[in-house]
């Protein structure tokens, strides 16, 4: 079962942490309680624990980099995971040929744009009376 790792809190008055060492690679086995990374506040350093068990798939923030408080900075799982997370991790974006099928629908509250409207649409009319 994938595990996601986020970025604990440093403090009431913290919202970002740095990292400053992973003690984990990617491909590592992993147990609860392993210490993953150590994040550095303002005032300390700390030593982040794993709380669940495999291997260690991803790291989404790099050593010396900054990650906010509640995101996910790693991924823990078996290695069969890896390929359910690239999956999710590849968004499929629609290239300029790509043309609207008619599954294709407007989710309910989207506003039209000007790029999903075609030359014969009419977005509305007004009447003048004398």
């Amino acid at each position: 079962m994938l595990a996601k790792i986020t970025m604990p809190s440093g403090g009431t008055n913290t919202d970002q942490l740095r990292v400053i060492s992973w003690k984990k690679q990617v491909g590592d086995p992993v147990k609860r309680g392993d210490i993953l990374l150590e994040v550095e506040t303002d005032k300390a350093v700390l030593e982040v624990e794993s709380f669940a068990k495999g291997t260690l798939l991803k790291r989404l923030v790099e050593e010396g980099s900054l990650g906010t408080v509640g995101d996910v900075i790693a991924y823990i799982g078996e290695p069969e995971d890896l390929t359910a997370l690239e999956a999710e991790s590849v968004p499929s974006k629609p290239t300029a040929g790509d043309k609207p099928t008619a599954d294709d629908k407007p989710i309910a509250g989207d506003k039209p744009t000007a790029g999903d409207l075609d030359d014969s649409a009419q977005i509305g009319s007004v009447t003048r009376e004398s």
